[in-house]
């Protein structure tokens, strides 16, 4: 899952949802200096990727991808999946999508002493390009994947990205609407304290 999903599964809470942001750009020992709260929502974040890496529904979809963008695979389905989220915004939730991401925004920048220059730099970006609410239109996976595929290192094909999910887009909302209740769900308990782990299919 990418960055509007992370924040989306974070129950509606501030620091969760900070800490769930973060999750991609703090180690260990930064972690252990969070708040306590924002620490949990880093390991919300940890724990999101791991329940959604070995599930079997992203599995299919990753390995469909795969054969036509190799490694780069878990990248894409990963933003494809925002992208499924965004378009269908009002199925998981009752407030417009942009309304959310001014919530999330705000959040986010409520406390900058604890963001560190990479998230920064991510967060300005998405502000400035109003990216997490143009993630619902092919176009902004376009303008996300073109830019993505210019920093890469390697020939990626990241610069397809949104054709290909144009091509293909019946079969991947397919999968991620079959997934997506089921990480709400698994989130939900996490915070709830009733697992602390993600197994494979569930």
């Amino acid at each position: 899952m990418n960055f509007l999903a992370h924040l989306h599964l974070s129950d509606n809470d501030p620091e969760l949802m900070l800490g769930n942001f973060l999750g991609d750009f703090v180690r260990k020992a930064q972690t252990d200096a969070l708040p306590p709260k924002v620490k949990r929502g880093v390991e919300l974040h940890r724990f999101i990727d791991t329940f959604t890496d070995n599930h079997e529904i992203p599995h299919k979809t990753k390995k469909r991808v795969r054969e036509e963008f190799g490694k780069y695979a878990p990248v894409l389905v990963d933003i494809f999946y925002d992208h499924c989220l965004a378009s269908a915004w009002l199925t998981y939730d009752k407030r417009p999508l942009s309304d959310f991401v001014d919530i999330a925004i705000r959040n986010l920048r409520a406390e900058p002493k604890l963001i560190p220059n990479s998230a920064e730099r991510f967060l300005n970006y998405a502000e400035a390009n109003n990216i997490l609410v143009y993630y619902r239109e092919l176009e902004g996976i376009d303008y996300v994947l073109q830019g993505m595929s210019i920093r890469a290192k390697f020939d990626s094909g990241m610069e397809r990205g949104a054709a290909y999910l144009d091509s293909h887009k019946e079969s991947i909302l397919e999968d991620f609407h079959a997934f997506y209740p089921k990480l709400q769900r698994a989130c939900q308990a996490f915070l709830n304290g009733e697992t602390t782990f993600a197994k494979h299919g569930q």
